[in-house]
């Protein structure tokens, strides 16, 4: 799933294609983007090679496992995965799981502030 990019790779997870496609351009810029739509193809996505990833970002809501219990399964793996949940609501990020490195996020966001949560989660400057 590696590309030939130097960037860091990122794991998205939204099942709504307009905001994959409008988060993938968020991200493009600064970081190699696998987008899923599901939670099972994201799992999938991990599974092939865990530690090329560089972080994750994640839906609250999806229809077949929580952008939280994503989460979760990722950090069995990789416990040290950075996480940034986005949810379009934003009393869902009061309740943020504490197992791993996560940050939330409301929809909508601006790009920098996406990338401001990447960094942050990820322990950069």
């Amino acid at each position: 799933m590696m590309g030939s990019s130097a960037k860091p790779q990122v794991l998205l997870v939204e099942d709504h294609a307009a905001l994959v496609r409008l988060t993938t351009a968020m991200l493009s810029r600064d970081f190699e983007v696998v987008a899923c739509t599901s939670g099972l193809a994201a799992l999938h996505a991990f599974a092939s090679d865990p530690a090329t990833f560089a972080a994750a970002v994640l839906d609250w809501q999806l229809p077949d496992l929580s952008g939280p219990d994503l989460a979760r399964h990722c950090w069995l793996v990789r416990p040290d995965l950075p996480v940034v949940l986005i949810s379009g609501d934003p009393r869902l990020l009061d309740t943020l799981p504490v197992e791993g490195p996560i940050v939330g996020l409301a929809k909508p966001f601006l790009p920098q502030e996406l990338l401001e949560s990447l960094r942050h989660v990820r322990g950069l400057p």
